[in-house]
Formats: C-alpha cells, sequence, structure tokens
C-alpha cells in the first residue's frame, strides 16, 4: 500500500508537471506585432510574450480601447475640420474689419475671418474655431456688447493664426476646471486677478487673454476706466506704446 503522504506528493508534482506543460504550449507572441498603446503595456507589465488567458483579455481590452479613442480623435478633427470651414459664413465687413484693426492693427489676417451666426456650433456659446467665429446673437443685446463679443473672439482668432491650434484644448481645459469648482465657467475668463499678480499677458490662458483685449476695448469705447485702459495698453503684447517705458 502506498503511503498517504507519497500520493499527495506524487499529485502535488503532476499537478506541476502539468501547469509547466501547458506553459510551455502557449503561444508567444513578438512585440513588434502589438499596437502602439499594447506595446506600452508590454514594456510597463514586463511582458514576456507568452500568451496566457489573462493576458489575451488585456491586450484585446487594450486594442479596443484604442481603436474607440483613435475613432473619437477622428470625429473631434472631424468636427474642428467643419467647424473652421463652415459654409453658411460670411467674411468681415468692412466696418467690423476697421474696427478689428483698431486694436489688432495687423496682428490679424482680416481677409481670412468668417463670421457664422448662430451655427451649431454656437447652440451653448459663442466660439472660435480657427478663422471661423461662431457668434450667438443671444449673446449680445446691443452695438457695443456685440462689438465687445467680436473683439473677444478675434483674440481667439489671433491665438490661431499666431500660435496654432493648441488654444482650444487649453480654453477648453481651464473652462472644465472652473466650472467643476464653482458650476461656472467665469473664473476661466478672470485676468484680473493674475494680473494683480504680475503674471505676463503671454502666460494667461486664451480665455483670459481674449477677455483682457475685450475689456480693453471697452473702456476705450465708454471713455471710463482711464487708469485701467492705460495698465492694459502695457500689460497687452501688441497694444504697447513708447509710454509703457
Amino acid at each position: 500500500m502506498i503511503p498517504t503522504e507519497t500520493l499527495l506528493r506524487s499529485k502535488s508534482f503532476g499537478r506541476a508537471k502539468r501547469v509547466r506543460e501547458l506553459s510551455l504550449k502557449e503561444p508567444r507572441i513578438p512585440l513588434k506585432s502589438l499596437v502602439p498603446a499594447q506595446r506600452s503595456w508590454a514594456r510597463l507589465a514586463h511582458f514576456n510574450g507568452r500568451l496566457d488567458r489573462g493576458t489575451q483579455s488585456m491586450l484585446r481590452f487594450i486594442k479596443h480601447t484604442g481603436i474607440v479613442v483613435g475613432a473619437l480623435s477622428v470625429l473631434v478633427f472631424f468636427c474642428i475640420y467643419i467647424g473652421a470651414r463652415y459654409p453658411a459664413s460670411r467674411p468681415l465687413t468692412e466696418a467690423e474689419k476697421e474696427l478689428a484693426h483698431s486694436i489688432y492693427g495687423d496682428q490679424i489676417r482680416l481677409d481670412s475671418v468668417r463670421i457664422a451666426p448662430d451655427s451649431i456650433y454656437s447652440i451653448d456659446v459663442s466660439k472660435t474655431i480657427g478663422d471661423t467665429i461662431h457668434i450667438r446673437t443671444a449673446d449680445y443685446n446691443s452695438d457695443l456688447s456685440y462689438k465687445t463679443l467680436l473683439i473677444h473672439e478675434l483674440g481667439h482668432v489671433w491665438q490661431y493664426q499666431n500660435g496654432g491650434w493648441g488654444y482650444i484644448p487649453k480654453s477648453l481645459v481651464v473652462q472644465f476646471v472652473a466650472f467643476s469648482q464653482t458650476g461656472s465657467t467665469s473664473a476661466a475668463y478672470n485676468w484680473e486677478e493674475d494680473f494683480l499678480k504680475g503674471t505676463p499677458w503671454e502666460k494667461l490662458n486664451p480665455e483670459q487673454q481674449a477677455e483682457s483685449i475685450a475689456e480693453y476695448f471697452y473702456y476705450r469705447e465708454i471713455g471710463g476706466g482711464q487708469e485701467l485702459k492705460r495698465q492694459l495698453e502695457c500689460f497687452i503684447p501688441f497694444l504697447r506704446n513708447n509710454s509703457c517705458e
């Protein structure tokens, strides 16, 4: 009769042997055959190329997630492309060009700027995508408020023409943060606090930059706030003059 202890050892050895045999039979996959996201995970997880069931599930999950992210990226870029070349848009009028030039001078290629009133992109709020300004008529109620809004949105055109598409994600992020913290996006536009801290205009977020330009225009038009207007003239780079030195 075989002792119980010997049987247990034999069974344990047999299970270990079968595990080793199964592991040797597991298919292997070279790293170069993985998509970039899978390769990144493989390096972090010290993947040895052996495809057990858990590893296969993880690689499939990463691949499918990558496909979803890629599809969303294509959709976002498509929306931006259409928004920047919106068919139902018009060029600036001569009066609007004169208004823009009085603030931005030759800093903006005004012939490239388009206005799209009440487009699908301005359902919630006015916004600028590239050279196209999507104006929501509900955002202004007078000639002065329209002009002030236009000057603000032209600030984003200036950002696009002088720095590319980077202003869009930066603007979205600061508005999201402001809304998550206060329930409103207003804090994203508040340039005065950073101005008082001595933050250079170039370091402000895109909404702060555009809003500071719009406020300068507003005070210029109403003839008030002369001290603030003078400070803004020295604060905003393309408004600086000899008196700022």
